[in-house]
């Protein structure tokens, strides 16, 4: 992103409604650099959390971060098949982590492969990591139907 050009795209500026696609006219988010969203961090009158009744959900903050992270490194062609030593492709990796929304965007924006999908050295495909990691018995079967698709 260059700041100085107006026309610039934030690859960091993600619509959850279209699993993952950057979405360069969403202007709702605010801008992390400005001035204004760092004065705000020690405001707080202007912090809309702490206005609001609604608990701050940590962990689909934490989802939503993972997942414009991913979309930034793909729009930056970041290949989500390539394989560690130990054959984990991030989809492994989001297994291990319990990271669902990863592997939900993962697999919505189509970089879900086979290669993704395969068996790590010990034979053990990322719904395997999934469930042994303590991951809810619906999304690995979601995962092993992914995984026979491939």
């Amino acid at each position: 992103v260059d700041p100085t050009r107006s026309d610039s795209v934030d690859p960091l500026r993600v619509d959850p409604t279209t699993s993952g696609s950057v979405d360069p006219t969403n202007s709702d988010s605010p801008d992390p650099t400005s001035s204004d969203s760092v004065d705000s961090l020690s405001d707080s009158s202007r912090d809309p959390l702490s206005q609001s009744s609604a608990p701050f959900d940590e962990e689909r903050h934490r989802a939503m971060r993972s997942v414009r992270m991913c979309a930034w490194l793909a729009a930056h062609g970041l290949r989500f098949d390539s394989l560690q030593k130990e054959g984990h492709s991030p989809a492994h990796k989001a297994a291990q982590h319990l990271n669902g929304s990863v592997l939900r965007w993962m697999a919505d924006s189509g970089v879900l492969s086979a290669e993704a999908c395969a068996p790590d050295l010990r034979g053990l495909r990322p719904s395997d990591i999934w469930a042994s990691c303590g991951g809810d018995e619906r999304t690995a079967a979601w995962l092993r139907q992914l995984e026979s698709a491939q």
